[in-house]
């Protein structure tokens, strides 16, 4: 079943969501919103997962500008009531498949430690 989860997760849905969102967003984007997968969400995945995982004051503030760069590209920096409506569909499918990735990262060390 473990197996089967990551075979899923990780080589069918995420590259789904990944070309859709790429249909409905920019390509610049896009680029950006994709950095999320190996700089944030696979380190935060492993620090919360391999505890033994460790980062030095460079990475945490790599992992700080990236969050930042997120946010700017999600909200165009305009933080008002509509912000959400900002946010387009394309956006929330790249930044889902990258969440999917990461984690296909972190349960393939697992499979792979078992």
């Amino acid at each position: 079943m473990f197996i089967f989860t990551v075979a899923i997760l990780g080589a069918a849905i995420a590259p789904a969501m990944y070309f859709l969102g790429l249909q409905n967003t920019s390509a610049s984007d896009a680029a950006l919103l994709a950095n999320g997968e190996i700089i944030i969400f696979s380190i935060i995945f492993a620090l919360l997962i391999f505890k033994n995982e460790r980062l030095q004051t460079i990475g945490y503030m790599s992992i700080i500008l990236v969050i930042i760069g997120i946010i700017v590209v999600t909200t165009n920096l305009q933080f008002d009531k509509s912000s959400l409506s900002k946010v387009t569909y394309g956006d929330i499918l790249i930044i889902g498949a990258t969440i999917l990735w990461a984690a296909d990262n972190n349960r393939r060390k697992l499979l792979l430690n078992i």
